[in-house]
């Protein structure tokens, strides 16, 4: 990825799996030091805080964007979509309706505790989560 291309920042958890991947997300937010502070907070394993801090940071691209709002924030950059290649990545149907049913975020992101997702008699754990969203 070049320095100027635009990647922006998903959920804590995942975003720690980005950086030790060595992907990290950039040019998303109205200043390289709130981008900084997230991969901090992040990288550290502050889940909780990173996800408070991304809430009231000032964005300028999210994650799930749709292409009308891409294109009025570039717009507003003074930037043309021809300028860009982009592209999105579509999940398998069944996971994406898992995720909708059951995803909860506060679960996910507390490391400290097994995730169960589900209601309480819920048998499906993290690892199962895991593997059902890294291969699909």
């Amino acid at each position: 990825m070049g320095p100027d291309d635009i990647v922006p920042c998903v959920t804590p958890r995942d975003e720690h799996y980005c950086i030790k991947s060595g992907c990290i997300s950039k040019n998303w937010a109205v200043s390289r030091q709130t981008e900084d502070k997230y991969t901090s907070l992040v990288s550290e394993g502050r889940f909780e805080e990173a996800l408070a801090f991304y809430k009231t940071s000032g964005k300028i691209f999210r994650s799930h964007m749709d292409i009308k709002s891409i294109r009025l924030k570039m717009r507003r950059l003074g930037l043309t979509p021809e300028q860009f290649f982009y592209f999105t990545i579509d999940r398998n149907p069944f996971t994406f309706m898992l995720s909708s049913l059951l995803y909860s975020n506060a679960a996910y992101n507390n490391a400290s505790q097994p995730r169960r997702i589900g209601n309480k008699n819920s048998l499906l754990f993290s690892n199962f989560w895991t593997i059902l969203t890294r291969f699909s």
